[in-house]
């Protein structure tokens, strides 16, 4: 019998006690035979093998320093022993992120969208009302890709699933996108371009949470127009004076105030 490897893999699950790694032992037997593994002096596996090849997976707690282990195989009165050097496990964070057309009347009719959305969104609320008490990154976010169909639910849900919803926008789970909808802003005037926001920057006031994201799908490129009114609508809501001078903010501050991310379609 022959231990040919030991793999300590990057995956990681609860346990009582802490994380628990995974680990995968790959050996072979000459017969038939009932098999015991230990780990540093304990037993992790145990069990009838047939004669050949064979990969047993058993959790570990997760190492916390580096170190020499030993495993030892015992099977038909024999054992063998194989060190090796504990290596740390690598702490990934995996972030689950949805892409969805938010189009209306792109997917189907535009009163068949608007109720859909009024579902999805109450769906969104019953995940968000599970997950309490997750915090950190584990918590559930969500990213309202546009104002138009958060709005349409303020304006048609019932007062307690409207609640509901600007609850979790001021505890900033969910966040509202500063921009109406898809339109084409190289062929909007400027007070289009600021109006095109002011639903979202209403709802922002009324939660008390500032605007910091603004989504754009299926239009090819955006006017600069655009660029200069995203950083007045972060901080200023309607009703309210603009910053001195924000409409003749020179192009450097105005780069250095909106990161721009693209994605492929």
């Amino acid at each position: 019998m022959k231990i040919s490897c030991v793999d300590q893999t990057p995956f990681l699950k609860r346990g009582k006690g802490g994380l628990m790694q995974l680990l995968r032992v790959r050996f072979s037997l000459s017969e038939p035979c009932a098999v015991e593994i230990c780990l540093d002096g304990e037993t992790v596996h145990s069990g009838d093998h047939p004669a050949g090849e064979a990969v047993v997976e058993f959790y570990r707690a997760e190492p916390r320093e580096e170190r020499q282990s030993s495993l030892m195989l015992r099977a038909g009165g024999e054992e063998t022993q194989f060190c090796f050097a504990t290596k740390l496990p690598k702490r990934l964070s995996e972030h689950v992120v949805q892409l969805s057309h938010h189009d209306l009347g792109y997917t189907d009719i535009p009163s068949r969208v608007l109720s859909g959305y009024n579902r999805a969104i109450l769906e969104l609320l019953e995940m968000a009302d599970v997950r309490n008490g997750v915090t950190g990154d584990s918590r559930l976010r969500v990213v309202l890709e546009q104002a138009w169909s958060v709005d349409h639910f303020l304006n048609t849900a019932a007062p307690a699933d409207r609640e509901r919803l600007m609850a979790r926008i001021r505890a900033g789970d969910f966040e509202v996108n500063a921009l109406y909808g898809n339109q084409i802003t190289e062929i909007m005037g400027h007070e289009e371009t600021y109006r095109l926001m002011y639903p979202s920057a209403a709802i922002a006031q009324e939660a008390g949470v500032p605007l910091i994201s603004a989504e754009y799908n299926d239009i090819t490129d955006f006017s600069w127009g655009l660029c200069r009114a995203l950083p007045i609508h972060r901080g200023d809501l309607p009703g309210q004076d603009y910053p001195p001078g924000s409409m003749s903010l020179p192009e450097a501050t105005i780069a250095n105030r909106i990161i721009n991310v693209s994605s492929g379609h």
